[in-house]
């Protein structure tokens, strides 16, 4: 088993590097670098796209063709939709909507004309796992992290749903709010999950979509609290998640 792991924090991905540097190599394709290694057991390749979809799309295709991967997982943070998560709650998608593709009158807003439809599916069987692994860390190792209560955060929940992503950075509640009116289910909004799972979709790799939320649309403390504790949480949740591959490939 071959997992492509997309970052989108600079802390995750250097402690991924870390954790995988005695096994590493590194490839430089499509103006990006690539690290190859392992991890509980399991064959990773990590890279840090950049912000946006088509940065996103580029990178999954990236993967594909040069390294082969068999699934695919991308981690990083998002603005609340659901006005029940609060700061650090974690979201596991089940399947990602583009809010900001409007193909009218000739398909119903948000349908990819490509793929036929709005919602695009995370693999069942990543989601089960992304879900357990992220439980698992919200009630152990995330709690022991030393700047939590600085951003109030006490008993972090972790949900699964639809993720909303745009080319858009969203900046105030009104934003959030038309993002609800065009995509009702959604929980949580940012800039590449949907289009990861476009790429997917259309190149038949299996992927997942794990998001922690950073703020609700305001950005209160985004670059202090995506540096202290985004980068730290969703390297945790992915160190459990490849603990639950590997275990599985034991089996």
């Amino acid at each position: 088993m071959h997992i492509g792991i997309i970052c989108a924090i600079d802390r995750e991905f250097e402690k991924l590097k870390q954790f995988i540097q005695i096994s590493m190599t590194s490839d430089n394709v499509s103006a990006r670098e690539f690290f190859t290694g392992t991890a509980h057991g399991v064959k990773i390749t990590i890279v840090k796209c950049g912000i946006g979809k088509v940065s996103s799309a580029i990178t999954v295709t990236a993967l594909h063709l040069n390294f082969k991967v068999d699934k695919i997982i991308f981690v990083g943070c998002a603005a609340s939709v659901d006005k029940s998560l609060k700061l650090g709650d974690i979201v596991v998608g089940e399947s990602a909507v583009q809010h900001d593709f409007d193909g009218r009158p000739f398909v119903e807003q948000c349908v990819v004309f490509a793929v036929g439809k709005s919602e695009i599916e995370a693999d069942k069987d990543l989601v089960k796992v992304c879900m357990t692994a992220s439980k698992k860390y919200a009630a152990g190792d995330y709690l022991k992290l030393k700047d939590l209560e600085a951003f109030s955060i006490e008993k972090p929940i972790v949900v699964s749903g639809v993720i909303a992503t745009g080319d858009q950075f969203i900046k105030n509640k009104e934003e959030v709010a038309q993002i609800a009116l065009k995509v009702p289910k959604a929980l949580a909004v940012e800039m590449e999950g949907a289009a990861v799972a476009q790429a997917c979709f259309e190149l038949k790799i299996p992927y997942g979509l794990v998001r922690v939320i950073s703020d609700g649309g305001d950005h209160f403390d985004f670059e202090e609290f995506a540096n202290k504790i985004v980068g730290e949480v969703t390297f945790g949740i992915i160190m459990e998640v490849l603990s639950e591959l590997g275990k599985s490939i034991k089996e």
